[in-house]
């Protein structure tokens, strides 16, 4: 027969143990569960890779706020409009306070 003190222990140990095997168990888990996760990955990144295109510059949006117009803004726009230099997608904005500005009508 077990002494008084034997018996809690003894408890004791069964828990523990339990708790050891149930960690064992949801770590198999995780882990099973990160390399199914890793295994996705390679091909995610291939296909974000073939959607930036890594060679190409990214698109660009240039926001313009005019006010005013004078003889050579037409001019100085247009020139800004295709001699920017860069190489990627760009779209230009601009932007007018209201409508009866003279900049609106250009």
């Amino acid at each position: 027969m077990l002494a008084d003190w034997q018996s809690p222990l003894l408890l004791f140990n069964c828990a523990l143990a339990t708790g050891y095997v149930a960690l064992g168990i949801v770590w198999q888990l995780a882990a099973a569960r990160r390399r199914k996760s890793a295994a996705v990955l390679p091909g995610m990144l291939s296909t974000a890779q073939q959607a930036l295109s890594l060679n190409a510059p990214p698109p660009l949006a240039v926001v313009l706020p005019v006010k005013g117009a004078h003889a050579q803004t037409a001019s100085n726009w247009r020139a800004q409009l295709t001699q920017h230099g860069y190489s990627g997608q760009v779209t230009f904005v601009f932007v007018v306070q209201e409508q009866s500005d003279p900049a609106y009508v250009l």
